[in-house]
């Protein structure tokens, strides 16, 4: 721990102009501080403020701000205590700083405060990588003659290391090579200044991409505290042990990732520390395919809140996902290093659980509307089964003898409650005369054959149609093509979809937008014959049907009872307002909400009294209404929609008919032919689109009008439809990691496509 008193002496003795400009920053004097473009946005206009009188800094674009250790942490990627250290000038590398186009620049300080500029010139990847591949060479040799690594590894049980990659960093790693070999090492962060390594008296493991280039390191010290450390700078490539399996456990650590490893449990995965999940990580789940995935973090609450997030994040992306729930206080180390037979076999099993076979136990059918598990003594009847609450599996469990229906026990219960299971395992014990480690086995069994059961039945009702290598590369082209909005009108065109344009692109991101938290919803008035259905369906059309819920009419209660997740991301479009007449006050509160929950009651089967249940259904769902009446909906609901129109002008009639008539000649009908592949490629870049976040670093200085109250929504519609458009755009921008998870940035072309729509259609507000 470092005293106060000594983090206070080292923040106001250190110089933050020279700190920063050791880390590439272009500092100019404008009056009494310095300024620099902010590193930490892409900042064109210099708004990072660096203070040398109060010693911090401030950037008045994207807000970040601190003092010269915050600095440190931030640029090096680093932290607290190696930051301490660096600038209390314990270690004199400061090491090298996150890729960011603005740390190429020149160094402009001033005379007094200008650090010597190195001479070598920054490696290019491939000499990086063949750097790297040098020092792990060098280190792999001194594992193997210096005792030090192997003593550390053994007193934490890691002694066979079979398969295992590992090497050990002497303190005088390179005391021996040559200037330009140095300064080469010092320019990628292995070594400092001095020529001492990062990784001094550490045992290092290799950090390698999907394509197996060796992209950085992974340093555990032997010696004093433990300390781990990264090569300094961006985190890249990842930490596995790979044996073609098509199980993969994910660990919170490195050296919990070799305990797994070592004791032969499938394929393994490090995280970067507990909330260390990063694009390369998703890219090796991506590339190897795994099937089957466990999540076997660190039994305390931080790891149960990591392992709670990547379950939902692994099982977004198509992956089995079980996360094992190691006793309080242990990791996957500190659990294998003691773990005897019996824990060893309670491991094992976990890690078997989403392969699990029927072991002779109960075989699930149906029979007259109702599930059936049948066992050799006993037969199970279920009711009531459904996917409305995956926390809950709340059933009207029937059990009786296989050859005599005049005895059974009734119950309905929650079987994922222990104390249900219980009150089960001891009724029907007792109605059934049977014994009880029968019974309690047998509902073991037919809780796993029900959330099979659950499972694939949300699975067939929303299955997402698998892409072909050649169908995704197609849809990923497109999403990353430098001219993706003009294709996407040129698709539309392709579709039959006449002029509209900026109706078309209106609706398209607003479908896109139903992957934010809170996404838009649109409202299309024209007169009739207009043609105010031809847009809606053009932009509905290029939707994935799964995500796609179209009618023409809507029920007052229809959208209270569907499973909870059933318009989660999801388009709903009705094709006219009158239809959803019944149903406004559902529309209105999904729009504003995101949320629809509704309690109502009924009997119970066991007991024949009245009792209360609660129906859940979950956004995200963008809302898309069209009507021929301009006084739609109450004014409560209209507000919470963007309002657009259709053009009903004399040229719009006129190109209408052109294309009416192009549709009976020879290029029409083979424009009509290829219609089908383009709404295919079109519903595949959907597919690709994944729920990230999007933050808008040029948030702070966006201004709106303020002359009426209804401006307050109108500005959330207004800066949501610049985070679709981003959204829209995210295979073409790089994703970033934050303590939330991944995001992608608003760029300026996406403000400026929003104002230009902006200015079309929320004048109708």
């Amino acid at each position: 721990m470092i005293a106060e008193a000594e983090i206070t002496r080292v923040k106001t003795g250190a110089d933050i102009v020279a700190v920063a400009a050791n880390y590439g920053l272009t500092l100019k004097l404008k009056g009494k501080d310095h300024f620099a473009k902010c590193p930490f946005h892409e900042d064109t206009d210099a708004s990072l403020s660096v203070s040398q009188a109060k010693g911090v800094y401030h950037c008045f674009s994207c807000n970040a701000k601190g003092n010269v250790i915050q600095l440190v942490e931030k640029l090096a990627g680093v932290g607290f205590a190696e930051a301490f250290e660096i600038v209390a000038g314990k270690d004199l590398a400061l090491a090298r700083p996150i890729s960011s186009p603005n740390h190429t620049q020149t160094i402009n300080t001033p005379k007094a405060v200008q650090p010597t500029a190195p001479t070598e010139i920054p490696p290019d990847e491939t000499e990086r990588e063949g750097l790297l591949k040098d020092a792990f060479e060098h280190m792999a040799k001194a594992f193997d003659t210096v005792p030090d690594g192997r003593k550390y590894l053994a007193l934490r049980g890691l002694v066979a290391l079979d398969g295992i990659e590992v090497g050990y960093c002497t303190a005088d790693f390179g005391a021996k090579l040559g200037d330009k070999i140095r300064a080469s090492l010092q320019a990628v962060g292995f070594l400092n200044s001095r020529g001492t390594p990062h990784f001094a008296d550490c045992v290092v493991f290799p950090l390698r991409n999907v394509e197996g280039k060796l992209r950085g390191f992974y340093g555990r010290r032997t010696k004093g505290s433990g300390k781990h450390f990264f090569l300094p700078g961006r985190r890249d490539g990842v930490f596995a042990v790979r044996r073609n399996n098509e199980k993969l456990i994910i660990a919170e650590s490195v050296l919990d990732a070799v305990s797994l490893a070592e004791k032969g449990f499938a394929d393994v995965l490090a995280l970067h520390g507990v909330n260390g999940w990063t694009p390369a990580h998703r890219e090796f789940v991506e590339r190897f395919c795994y099937k089957h995935v466990y999540l076997v973090l660190d039994g305390d609450p931080a790891g149960h809140e990591a392992a709670g997030r990547l379950a939902m994040l692994l099982r977004d992306m198509g992956c089995k996902t079980h996360v094992v729930d190691l006793p309080e206080g242990e990791d996957p180390n500190s659990y294998l290093l003691h773990a005897d037979a019996v824990k060893l076999e309670w491991l094992k099993n976990e890690l078997d659980s989403l392969e699990a076979k029927p072991t002779g136990g109960l075989v699930l059918t149906e029979d007259a509307g109702h599930l059936v598990a049948l066992g050799s003594t006993l037969k199970y009847t279920i009711s009531g089964l459904n996917g409305q609450s995956l926390e809950h599996m709340t059933v009207t469990l029937r059990v009786q003898p296989v050859n005599d229906a005049t005895r059974f026990f009734i119950d309905t219960v929650d079987l994922y409650s222990a104390r249900h299971r219980d009150r089960v395992a001891e009724g029907a014990t007792h109605e059934l005369n049977v014994e009880t480690l029968l019974i309690a086995s047998n509902i073991k069994d037919l809780i796993r054959l029900l959330e099979e059961h659950r499972i694939a039945s949300l699975s067939i009702k929303d299955k997402r149609p698998e892409m072909t290598e050649g169908e995704r590369a197609e849809a990923l082209a497109s999403l990353r093509s430098p001219t993706l909005i003009d294709d996407l009108l040129r698709d539309f065109e392709a579709c039959g979809a006449v002029g509209e344009e900026k109706g078309k692109l209106l609706g398209y991101v607003g479908t896109v937008s139903r992957l934010l938290d809170k996404p838009l919803g649109v409202l299309i008035i024209s007169r009739s014959g207009a043609g105010k259905t031809t847009l809606q369906e053009s932009f509905c059309d290029f939707v994935p049907p799964e995500d796609l819920k179209q009618y023409t009419r809507l029920s007052k209660q229809s959208l209270f009872y569907g499973d909870e997740d059933s318009l989660k991301h999801k388009v709903l479009a009705v094709e006219e307002e009158e239809g959803a007449s019944d149903a406004k006050y559902s529309i209105r509160t999904l729009q504003s909400g995101q949320r629809l929950s509704t309690c109502t009651t009924r009997t119970d089967p066991k007991s024949g009294r009245m009792v209360s249940e609660e129906y859940i259904v979950e956004g995200p769902v963008f809302i898309a209404i069209s009507t021929t009446n301009p006084d739609a909906l109450d004014h409560e609901t209209r507000n919470r929609f963007v309002v657009m129109t259709i053009d009903e002008s004399k040229q719009q009639t006129a190109d209408i008919h052109r294309n009416a008539r192009q549709s009976y000649t020879l290029e029409g009908q083979e424009r009509r032919s290829r219609r089908d592949s383009v709404l295919a490629r079109c519903r595949n870049m959907q597919r690709l689109l994944r729920p990230v976040k999007v933050v808008n670093p040029y948030a702070p200085v966006l201004q709106y009008d303020t002359d009426r109250l209804q401006m307050r929504r109108e500005f959330t519609k207004y800066m949501t439809l610049i985070q679709s458009i981003a959204l829209l755009h995210q295979h073409q921008r790089p994703m970033k990691q934050a303590s939330f998870g991944e995001y992608v940035e608003v760029v300026p072309s996406d403000i400026a496509l929003a104002n230009d729509l902006a200015r079309t259609f929320f004048l109708n507000s």
